[in-house]
């Protein structure tokens, strides 16, 4: 579901930049890893995981949509 979501708005409908198409993956991998598999993850990892969602977020309220 989450590589459907993010083909659907990274990829094919392209309103958002490529820079973010890592964004949901990446975070839904660390939360898996930190809630699940108990691994840790450093203060670096964490900055990079809210930086990359606060531009996602940004860039849906830019648009004022999620998917065209």
């Amino acid at each position: 579901m989450q590589a459907q979501f993010a083909g659907q708005v990274v990829n094919r409908r392209k309103p958002y930049g490529t820079d973010l198409r890592r964004v949901l993956l990446d975070n839904y991998l660390l939360r898996i890893d930190a809630g699940y598999r108990r691994a840790m993850f450093n203060r670096a990892e964490a900055r990079q995981a809210l930086h990359g969602s606060g531009a996602f977020v940004g860039a849906v309220r830019e648009t004022g949509r999620l998917v065209p």
